[in-house]
């Protein structure tokens, strides 16, 4: 009887120290802190691309310039006052965006006084989806922008649009360092005309840099150069001259 209990006692303490063994061993509040965190934070040198809502806005100053290679006398060259345009977008879960841009540039003729006359401008809308980043180096960031643009004329505020097609194009974006990175854009469109019918070719372009402060996340400042041509190659006209831009999430 005696030797019963002593084996029972034996069995019993072996059970408990299977059970305290499978006990996961809880870490130290030491061994907590030191531990890598679960975010992944962005390395040096990379983009972040936000989902949600982005909008951009600033001025384009340039001297507008219309010429017609077919006469010699047909060109002229306007003041440049500045030209406000705007952006405003939506970035998806899957990172392709979709957004709208509005550019008005004023004209008036410098012979004339310009509080005896209407404001004459030109105006220009874009309705774009911008794709996911094409390429794998997350240094780089290429992505094709296609949509609809619509360039017109517009009399005291009132925009009459004279074309309307499609255009296509690539950006891109290189971080430098210290928030800085330097960008490019540019694109072609075919616009047929609404009143003859001739289609209209449409060039725009810009270069330039841009800076992320990292105390405003979100935040964005560029400067760059720009130029448009839109016109039937031996006529047209064409804006060359300096973009600044404010911009959120852009």
């Amino acid at each position: 009887m005696f030797r019963v209990a002593i084996i029972s006692v034996a069995v019993i303490a072996l059970q408990a120290g299977g059970a305290t063994a499978q006990v996961p061993e809880t870490a130290s509040p030491a061994q907590t802190l030191l531990q890598p965190p679960a975010i992944e934070v962005p390395a040096e040198g990379t983009m972040v691309r936000r989902p949600g809502f982005y909008a951009a806005g600033g001025v384009l100053v340039a001297p507008p310039m219309f010429f017609d290679a077919l006469n010699d006398k047909a060109f002229a060259t306007f003041p440049p006052i500045p030209a406000p345009w705007a952006t405003v977008g939506i970035r998806r879960e899957n990172d392709v965006s979709w957004q709208t841009s509005f550019l008005l540039v004023p004209l008036h003729d410098s012979h004339d006084s310009l509080f005896n006359q209407s404001l004459l401008s030109t105006v220009g809308l874009d309705i774009d989806r911008i794709s996911t980043n094409r390429l794998a180096n997350s240094e780089w960031d290429l992505r094709w922008q296609v949509g609809l643009r619509i360039v017109g004329v517009g009399f005291d505020w009132i925009p009459l649009p004279l074309a309307i097609g499609p255009h296509a194009g690539l950006r891109w974006e290189h971080p430098l360092q210290g928030g800085l990175s330097a960008y490019g854009w540019g694109d072609a469109g075919v616009l047929p005309s609404l009143y003859k019918g001739v289609p209209l070719a449409d060039f725009r372009g810009e270069l330039g840099l841009t800076w992320r402060p990292a105390a405003l996340p979100g935040l964005s400042l560029s400067v760059a150069g720009f130029n448009e041509f839109a016109g039937i190659f031996v006529a047209g006209f064409m804006t060359p001259g300096i973009k600044v831009r404010l911009a959120w999430n852009f």
